[in-house]
């Protein structure tokens, strides 16, 4: 009887260690990759202030789309075992889920941007 007990248990532990885990690596690249594309827009920006060539503006939007559709995708994965996370611990971290909430809606409307003033540029170009 006691063995069944402590057999539950440790399959409770370990279920709750690799959550608490990817919900650590998944919030960390979340982070990375938000603050990747916002280093990217910045740089697009003054590049336009600094002249730099056309090509290179271009590659820094795809950059930015790139970086920014893999951050989108990530910041989903880490919503996902966030709710997943809330519903096995009945508590539910706010700043956690507003950090997921907001990086979903950077990371879409920089790739939108992105997307759009590259469209622009070519098409006039």
């Amino acid at each position: 009887m006691k063995t069944s007990v402590d057999l539950k248990r440790f399959k409770k532990s370990i279920t709750h260690h690799f959550l608490l885990r990817t919900l650590h690596i998944l919030e960390g690249g979340t982070v990375f990759l938000l603050s990747s594309a916002v280093i990217a827009s910045m740089m697009y920006i003054l590049g336009n202030f600094q002249s730099f060539m056309e090509e290179t503006q271009l590659f820094i939007l795809s950059m930015i789309q790139t970086v920014s559709i893999v951050g989108f995708v990530v910041s989903l994965y880490y919503l996902a075992f966030l709710v997943y996370w809330i519903f096995r611990r009945k508590r539910v971290p706010f700043q956690r889920l507003f950090s997921a909430l907001f990086a979903i809606v950077i990371n879409i409307l920089l790739s939108a941007g992105s997307l759009l003033i590259q469209d622009l540029s070519t098409g006039l170009g």
